[in-house]
């Protein structure tokens, strides 16, 4: 069917590190950024909201105390997810630094 429950959880996408199996079913923890809080906070009565991952809250995870965001696992029913990172926004380098390959 392509559907499973979540068990167990496997990061799949993200650096290393930045992502804890969340505290509810179906959640992830990514860890904090203010910024990005601020835009998830700003989503979720926002008609984009249907696009991006509901937001629950802040928690405190790991012996250290980090903060995280805990929110939707958009992946959690699948059972082979396949991910695509797709960069949206200002280019980070410039055509010069690009080498060209012969095809």
């Amino acid at each position: 069917s392509g559907i499973r429950n979540k068990d167990p959880w496997v990061q799949l996408a993200g650096h290393k590190d930045n992502f804890l199996p969340g505290m509810g079913q179906s959640t992830i923890c990514k860890k904090a950024s203010e910024m990005e809080r601020a835009a998830l906070e700003a989503l979720t009565n926002d008609p984009l909201k249907h696009f991006v991952p509901l937001y629950y809250q802040e928690v405190e995870m790991g012996s250290n105390g980090e903060v995280y965001l805990e929110m939707q696992d958009l992946l959690a029913k699948f059972e082979h997810p396949c991910v695509m990172d797709i960069k949206m926004g200002i280019r980070t380098f410039l055509e010069t630094e690009v080498k060209q390959k012969d095809l």
